[in-house]
């Protein structure tokens, strides 16, 4: 169901941002991984210790931030 969801808010314009918190199947999945990852795939949020995962939430918080408010 998700994929459905996902191209519909892709084509009101919607930006779509990917946090791989667990071992997924993302990059075998293409209606998925054609959304950029905020992180590597390879490397799920949760095995990543505490100082890496404030890093892969600070560059999702810079991501938000750039989109809510793009530089001209």
């Amino acid at each position: 169901e998700l994929p459905p969801q996902l191209a519909a808010a892709e084509a009101k314009g919607l930006k779509i941002l990917s946090l791989i918190v667990g071992p997924s199947r993302f990059k075998r999945m293409p209606e998925l991984s054609r959304f950029q990852a905020v992180n590597d795939p390879d490397r799920p949020f949760i095995g990543l210790s505490k100082a890496e995962q404030e890093a892969d939430l600070l560059k999702l918080a810079n991501r938000i931030e750039d989109l809510a408010d793009p530089k001209p």
